[in-house]
């Protein structure tokens, strides 16, 4: 449906730096705009999620950022034809980098490598801070001094946490002054 606008609102405009073969820029207000189709709150209306990904206020600002947005099929139906309540299906995921490149990949994407952004103690708690992937499994590995020289792998397992694309944090308890953290993420 939007494809279908932006032809139509594109047909009916003048060539321009608005109304180019590659691009057209519909107004907001328009008939022909995203907003009326997918309602003010992006869920359609009836949609119990958002179907609308924003991008961060720094996006633009390095040329390695980009933006992911999952794209599954979810088909409408009732228990008359027998697909009321059918599973989602993932079909891939688009990403739109900073310079405007768009790209759509099927299958799940590989989980980036988690960054430790805080690290706090508060008695015998110490807590660890992470960016994380959507829908990836991340657990806090820990170590003393003497661990350093094994692999993270063979570190001590503690808490897990699906990610959300958010910084998300674990906690650790133990007494012991110096320990070493990682994060370790898998799909």
């Amino acid at each position: 449906m939007v494809g279908a606008n932006a032809a139509a609102y594109s047909s009916s405009q003048a060539a321009g730096a608005n109304n180019t073969v590659v691009g057209v820029l519909i107004p907001t207000g328009s008939d022909y705009a995203f907003s009326p189709i997918v309602g003010e709150a992006g869920d359609f209306g009836t949609f119990q999620g958002s179907v609308e990904n924003r991008t961060s206020d720094d996006f633009d600002g390095a040329p390695e950022n980009v933006s992911r947005s999952d794209l599954y099929e979810i088909i409408p139906g009732s228990s008359v034809d027998g697909t009321l309540g059918a599973a989602s299906r993932y079909l891939g995921y688009f990403e739109l980098k900073s310079d405007g490149v768009l790209t759509f990949n099927t299958g799940k994407p590989s989980p980036t490598r988690p960054t430790i952004t805080r690290v706090s103690r508060k008695g015998e708690v110490t807590t660890v801070a992470f960016t994380t992937t959507s829908g990836a499994t991340h657990r806090l590995r820990s170590t003393d001094a003497a661990g350093l020289t094994s692999p993270i792998s063979s570190w001590t397992a503690g808490a897990s946490v699906r990610g959300d694309g958010s910084v998300l944090s674990l906690d650790d308890t133990g007494s012991a002054s110096i320990r070493f953290y990682a994060v370790e993420v898998q799909p």
